[in-house]
């Protein structure tokens, strides 16, 4: 199969490619096998750079590997990788918290005979809750509350 690129839609697959492998890597010390393949797709589509002018965005270690340059790692790719992060930290965080509530609340013996409409309408409306709370005062109301035992 052969895809035809030009220069433009090369710079945009190197960047998705780059955001991908970053989602799926980057916090990792050590990248385990299953995920190999996702900094090799990475390093094949960065091989590509040079034939379209692309040089800028990709550095070549002293092996002959490709790797992104910090000129890939621009504002605009941070800023789609730090709204991402903002985006699942509080979707993320009234998920647990709301299951946390429910839990709770009903406790797990009666969650378990509730139907999955009825358990999600009580869940969404607490994860609601928290979503208003955070858009409206972020993490200022906040508080740890440690138990005394």
């Amino acid at each position: 199969m052969q895809v035809n690129l030009d220069q433009e839609q090369l710079k945009t697959l190197i960047e998705l490619v780059y955001m991908g492998n970053w989602m799926a890597t980057s916090y990792l010390e050590e990248i385990p096998e299953h995920k190999e393949k996702y900094e090799a797709m990475e390093e094949t589509i960065l091989a590509l750079a040079r034939q379209f002018n692309l040089e800028h965005l990709v550095e070549v270690d002293e092996d002959g590997g490709y790797y992104p340059s910090s000129e890939l790692e621009d504002v605009t790719i941070q800023d789609c990788i730090d709204d991402y992060d903002d985006y699942t930290f509080w979707h993320q965080l009234a998920d647990h918290l709301s299951n946390r509530d429910l839990i709770k609340e009903f406790g797990e013996d009666v969650i378990e005979t509730m139907t999955d409409e009825e358990r999600f309408v009580r869940k969404d409306k607490i994860y609601w809750e928290y979503m208003d709370e955070f858009g409206k005062n972020g993490i200022e109301h906040f508080r740890l509350i440690k138990n005394e035992e």
